[in-house]
């Protein structure tokens, strides 16, 4: 698993710290020999039989309930028929350690093996909501219906359908949610939507074989012009009087003008035209291929931009604009596009460097001057070449990092930072980083 970089400095940070807990006053000597332990003994785990005691040293290691979790996982892949005494070690361990990720991991793993077993009673009393992933939401479903306890159910059901993923796990909830007649065909047609703009498109028309004739012919349509968008948009263009929804038309588009920004733009006046798109119901088209010829930084970029109105231009939008802008010398729209993207965006420093750029180029000096003094605030790049506008030299900011020993000593005695610690210790770094979200 890949840490992003500040929360792996901060586990390596742990990692240094000296242990707390009961191990604080062994020696480094005994703490590694219950690392070494419990090196030994976790690797043991798929034995055919578990030891028949533990050392003290080992038990009251901080990665101790790991172990044993370990243990009852493994027991519980082998386990059968109804509820019996590894069961019991689980319900046992997962209430001790409900609030960890060791114990929150065995309850998955738990309920996936109750559910299995179709032991329902005992997966209702020991499920909870906040651990449920769609496979333990599915399973939950299935309980409640194996056990007649429906009252409420059916809008739970029908907010879970309206995924844009096959869930295998939910086919007899939602079967059952077809008998109650609550299985609508607006429910269906949302979720082949959902589908088509997640670019599931074999689903999508898997789902769509449940709706009626007419509402499944404009779904295919649209999963047609996914997969083939030059082909259905050059029939559309032979074919101005038949009816397609704007939506799937503008996800065909999109689609072919990432796939080939030279098709599209022999074909945009034609489209235009031959389905009667005004300004406004233009400028969607206009933005699809200005931004694929924008990433390409190809002239024609900015002859597009200008048609889109400026409601539809996000912020990303606006940055691509004014990059297109850069590249092209048009420093009044780069000037435009600057101003017109949003508070936050436009403080960053790149583009208050770039709108002194464009206001030193358009005759503001003034403007330009300031901007640029802005900018030398930071420590970056762009407070580099701002230096260099002004013909100064960079005088960086350093600051002293301040350490709070109180905090220190608390992350040091903390539980689930010593665990982190130590995980990160045995390379167990995706069980490390578990417990630092955890702890933090």
């Amino acid at each position: 698993m890949l840490f992003p970089t500040r929360t792996l400095s901060l586990l390596c940070a742990v990692a240094l710290l000296p242990i707390g807990g009961a191990l604080a006053q062994d020696t480094s000597a005994s703490l590694e020999e219950a690392r070494q332990a419990f090196k030994t003994a976790y690797a043991q785990v798929d034995a055919a039989r578990e030891p028949q005691d533990d050392s003290e040293l080992l038990r009251n290691y901080p990665l101790y309930p790991y172990l044993q979790a370990a243990r009852i996982r493994r027991a519980l892949a082998n386990v059968v028929g109804p509820v019996g005494d590894i069961d019991r070690r689980a319900a046992s361990f997962t209430s001790q350690h409900e609030h960890e990720p060791a114990g929150r991991s065995l309850r998955r793993v738990w309920l996936a093996s109750l559910a299995k077993r179709q032991q329902w009673g005992e997966f209702l009393d020991h499920y909870r909501d906040q651990l449920a992933d769609s496979a333990l939401e599915c399973q939950h479903f299935d309980a409640r219906i194996a056990l007649g306890r429906t009252e409420g159910l059916a809008p739970r059901i029908a907010a879970q359908w309206l995924s844009p993923k096959s869930l295998p796990d939910c086919l007899r909830p939602f079967e059952w949610l077809r008998t109650q007649n609550a299985l609508t065909p607006e429910l269906i047609e949302q979720r082949v939507r959902l589908a088509l703009k997640d670019n599931n498109i074999g689903f999508a028309r898997q789902i769509a074989g449940s709706l009626p004739p007419e509402r499944a012919a404009a779904m295919r349509q649209w999963a047609s012009l996914l997969e083939n968008p030059q082909d259905q948009i050059d029939a559309l263009i032979g074919a101005p009087g038949k009816s397609v929804e704007p939506e799937a038309l503008l996800a065909g588009w999109s689609r072919l003008a990432r796939r080939n920004r030279d098709a599209a733009i022999e074909r945009y006046d034609a489209l235009v035209r031959t389905q009667a798109l005004d300004e406004d119901s233009a400028s969607p088209y206009a933005l699809a291929l200005a931004l694929p010829l924008s990433w390409d930084r190809r002239a024609h970029a900015l002859y597009y931009f200008r048609q889109v109105k400026p409601a539809d231009l996000d912020d990303s939008a606006l940055e691509w604009q004014a990059r297109a802008a850069l590249w092209a010398q048009d420093w009044s729209l780069v000037a435009r596009s600057i101003a017109a993207m949003s508070k936050e965006l436009r403080e960053h420093a790149r583009w208050r460097y770039w709108a002194a750029r464009a206001a030193e180029r358009t005759g503001d000096p003034k403007l330009a001057q300031a901007l640029y003094q802005s900018v030398l605030a930071n420590d970056n790049f762009y407070s580099m070449m701002a230096a260099a506008r002004m013909d100064q030299t960079l005088e960086p900011h350093p600051e002293t990092l301040v350490q709070d020993s109180l905090q220190i000593e608390q992350i040091e005695r903390s539980p689930a930072f010593v665990r982190a610690r130590e995980l990160l210790r045995l390379d167990m770094r995706g069980l490390a980083q578990a417990e630092w979200v955890h702890g933090r």
